[in-house]
């Protein structure tokens, strides 16, 4: 079974069966996460035992068993070698966090137990739906997914996907194309880094920032070429820069860093060449915006990024900042936003 849930226990969603492929498992649309997870097999506890060498107990090997089975069944072992550094995160720790989520406005969907509980996952659903009026497929789902392992192998960790997880395979879908996640191992300092974990809770609040009815605005608000390319001037670049850059008696190299000369080009080009950008969206400020989340989540990002840069650090501000910038946006006249192109990104 590639979908790795092994009975009828190992999965519940608030969802009706049909939304869910596999079909296995408890199902309710209208459950709280506390009868989700009273009707999944994910509260065990799991033991860090020494292996034995004959009637030798080891001191450097050890494997992983959980509560919950016959300690004589083989599935009960979760792991059955790893190191003495190797310290255990608790399922329970990780849902207590999660049962927080829906005060939140998190909703959590599914949860489930793979391969008898070798790694386990719940994955919350964050806001509401956002469709724009004029192009009712183009609509979003964000999803905050929670994973624990039991392996020896998987991080504890907590990731963004617009995958909705409902087993194995949508798993390792989900986290194919994540690009921003927070990780840490299963090391001695793992109990004090899950207060970091908690704070990724908080960007419910920044992903509800944008409305349906804000985007919608945006979607509708078309901008000229000139426009479009002054969008990422203003997002990049200080009023000072803007002045200097103007002034054709300086040399725009020392004035600012080529790399935000880079990220201006970047922006630009995923707004127009990203995936479902201004090809079918046109030139307004929807796809403005939408350049500049596009480079940082799929250009910029590269490996685990800490929930601080996530939710509180540059990131997150640069976000921010991008629909401040578009709520007021003036746009700089086209002599000038031509003459900085012209001088400054494209050189």
């Amino acid at each position: 079974m590639a979908h790795k849930i092994k009975s009828g226990k190992d999965f519940a969603a608030s969802l009706p069966s049909d939304a869910v492929w596999h079909g296995i498992g408890y199902y309710n649309p209208d459950c709280t996460f506390a009868e989700l997870r009273a009707n999944c097999d994910v509260d065990f506890t799991v033991s860090k035992l020494p292996n034995l060498h004959g009637s030798i107990v080891s001191g450097n090997s050890f494997y992983l068993q959980r509560s919950g089975m016959d300690e004589s069944d083989p599935k009960s072992i979760l792991c059955p070698h790893l190191g003495k550094v190797y310290h255990i995160f608790q399922n329970q720790i990780l849902l207590d966090l999660v049962a927080k989520a829906e005060s939140y406005g998190f909703k959590p969907e599914t949860i489930g137990s793979l391969d008898h509980g070798q790694k386990v996952f719940i994955c919350c659903k964050l806001g509401k739906s956002i469709c724009l009026r004029n192009n009712l497929n183009d609509c979003t789902n964000q999803f905050v997914v929670f994973l624990n392992g039991h392996d020896g192998k998987t991080l504890t960790q907590a990731f963004f996907t617009d995958v909705r997880v409902v087993c194995n395979n949508t798993l390792m879908q989900a986290m194919r194309g994540v690009k921003t996640r927070y990780a840490f191992k299963h090391t001695a300092n793992n109990q004090i880094k899950v207060e970091e974990l908690g704070k990724v809770l908080n960007i419910f609040e920044a992903n509800e920032k944008i409305k349906v009815d804000f985007y919608n605005k945006a979607f509708e608000t078309a901008l000229s070429e000139s426009e479009f390319k002054s969008f990422y001037l203003r997002m990049n670049l200080t009023e000072g820069e803007i002045a200097a850059l103007v002034n054709d008696g300086i040399d725009a190299e020392t004035v600012v860093s080529t790399r935000k000369k880079n990220i201006i080009q970047d922006m630009y080009d995923y707004a127009l060449n990203g995936y479902g950008q201004a090809v079918q969206n046109g030139r307004n400020l929807y796809t403005a915006m939408n350049g500049v989340g596009g480079y940082y989540q799929h250009v910029s990002a590269v490996g685990q990024r800490s929930p601080e840069s996530i939710v509180f650090g540059s990131i997150a501000d640069q976000l921010a900042a991008s629909v401040k910038l578009a709520e007021n946006f003036v746009p700089l006249s086209q002599t000038q936003t031509n003459l900085i192109w012209d001088k400054y990104v494209l050189n």
